[in-house]
């Protein structure tokens, strides 16, 4: 399979990660203010921590999102996998999706050394 399919493999997770990366850098431009903390501010208020915290895990969480799923259609389209092989590397996937959501959450709720 590695010898035949190497090319679609390539093509597929050069696309899905191009996408990941334009929605994650289009995305973070975007809303640059409502992530970034203020490390001047120390006691900021309650609302502001909870936008910086949601924020913060939604913009990148979506582009682990984007290339999870553009991973699996171009995966699908170039034909790469067979079909008992694709329903576990796309349970895989949206596990590692998962697991990210949850350490950025955690990591923004926590967020060690910083108030803001």
């Amino acid at each position: 399979m590695w010898n035949f399919k190497r090319t679609g493999l390539f093509a597929a997770l050069g696309l899905s990660l191009v996408a990941a990366l334009s929605l994650l850098l289009l995305v973070q431009k975007a809303f640059a203010p409502l992530i970034r903390r203020d490390d001047l501010v120390n006691d900021p208020p309650y609302i502001t921590r909870l936008s910086k915290a949601f924020w913060s895990t939604l913009i990148p969480t979506s582009a682990v999102t984007a290339f999870v799923f553009c991973c699996l259609v171009f995966l699908y389209y170039f034909k790469v996998l067979r079909d008992d092989i694709a329903q576990i590397f796309e349970a895989v996937l949206w596990v590692c999706a998962i697991i990210f959501f949850v350490f950025k959450l955690v990591r923004a709720v926590v967020a060690p050394g910083k108030p803001a």
